[in-house]
């Protein structure tokens, strides 16, 4: 092998184990995962990587992100606001960071207001009231 030859393959064997060492981001679940039509809403993203979100990258005309808030590398919540005449139904999206882009998530828009689930909830005695519509 010569030594020109040994240098790249030196010089592939950095970029590769400096590449693998970058934790790409990788999101496993959204709560809730839906917000309503016309409103400003917050998910809980879980997974990994997900510290120092520098962009949401969206694939839906009035659709956007407000604001961020990471709490550890595996979980930030993300404040969206869904315009008034954006599209019902599933809108995809991915979180970008310094360490590249994440897997493709989707976001649910409805017409109808979010309630968020509330625990203990397990027995009709501790059930609480949803309004219609909801």
């Amino acid at each position: 092998m010569s030594v020109c030859s040994k240098s790249v393959c030196l010089v592939l064997a950095i970029l590769t184990s400096s590449v693998s060492a970058a934790e790409l981001p990788k999101v496993e679940a959204v709560f809730p995962g839906v917000g309503q039509r016309g409103t400003t809403f917050t998910c809980r993203f879980v997974g990994s990587g997900l510290e120092e979100i520098a962009e949401v990258l969206f694939y839906s005309r009035s659709l956007r992100m407000v604001a961020v808030r990471s709490a550890n590398s595996g979980e930030c919540e993300i404040d969206f606001h869904a315009g008034a005449d954006v599209d019902l139904g599933s809108h995809a999206l991915r979180l970008r960071t310094a360490q590249g882009i994440s897997d493709l998530v989707r976001l649910r828009i409805t017409p109808l207001r979010v309630v968020t689930e509330l625990e203990p909830n397990n027995s009709p005695d501790e059930a609480y009231p949803v309004a219609l519509n909801s």
